[in-house]
């Protein structure tokens, strides 16, 4: 088995012998980045895996191959929901210069390591955004994507909400996610299309992936329930069912709020 050296030059051999080329100035900052990964990853808190080699295949290659095979369709804006250390985001980012990537992730010591290493490594179009993503995500965007998260279904709900009719949900997945792709289209089709369902072996590695779009529909259904109404008369049934849950026994009472 080729051993590769922990440097730069050990990366670009990794990155080469898995089909993968970056430019010497992205490489750079992609070594910068795993530089300063190591660095402050003394506790694992942003990562549990330690050695060059498996950092590099199941981090970077897996990240930049979302890049490789989705090639021209990652939308922008694109959110990385729980973005963790920066991945997918932060690698994306290096190898496609014209994303605008935006980093959720609820934990500050994760947030405050992205914004360094934005710094560092003079990323521009990126920022964070420190909080659980709910479904009324305040920042515009085209569409999202997330490794290994939760189950497909989960996200998509979450996300119909702010993700506009023609943006794209992906998906980073291991092999065996054909349970969630079908509760999916069977719970949300007026919603989503799925598009794509890669699946391939990470090289250098046994390990197995799936990489899986959902196109967002324009559901017509969506658009009445996000109509908003004016109660113009205190006469209106609105206004009565709403005047009734204004006090805290009401609510208990009713249920509702």
């Amino acid at each position: 088995m080729t051993r590769f050296s922990p440097t730069q030059d050990g990366l670009k051999q990794m990155l080469a012998a898995s089909g993968i080329a970056l430019p010497e100035t992205q490489l750079r900052q992609l070594w910068a980045f795993h530089q300063l990964l190591h660095a402050r990853n003394d506790d694992g808190d942003l990562t549990r895996l330690r050695a060059f080699e498996s950092m590099v295949t199941l981090h970077y290659v897996d990240c930049l191959f979302v890049a490789q095979k989705l090639a021209g369709k990652l939308p922008s804006p694109l959110l990385d929901i729980g973005a963790g250390a920066g991945f997918p985001g932060i690698p994306l980012k290096i190898a496609l210069p014209q994303l605008h990537v935006i980093l959720g992730e609820g934990r500050a010591r994760r947030i405050q390591f992205m914004n360094d290493a934005i710094a560092l490594l003079g990323l521009k179009g990126i920022e964070t955004w420190h909080g659980k993503v709910w479904s009324q995500f305040p920042i515009p965007v085209q569409g999202t994507v997330s490794r290994a998260l939760e189950r497909i279904p989960v996200t998509l709900q979450r996300t119909r909400h702010f993700v506009p009719p023609g943006g794209l949900c992906v998906f980073m997945k291991g092999p065996n996610c054909d349970e969630e792709i079908a509760e999916a289209q069977a719970a949300l089709s007026n919603a989503f299309a799925l598009e794509d369902d890669i699946a391939y072996r990470l090289p250098l590695s046994t390990h197995d992936r799936r990489l899986v779009t959902f196109r967002r529909l324009d559901d017509p259904t969506e658009t009445q329930r996000r109509r908003t109404r004016a109660i113009d008369s205190r006469r209106t049934t609105d206004f009565a069912r709403s005047r009734r849950c204004w006090s805290r026994a009401a609510s208990r009472r009713t249920g509702r709020a």
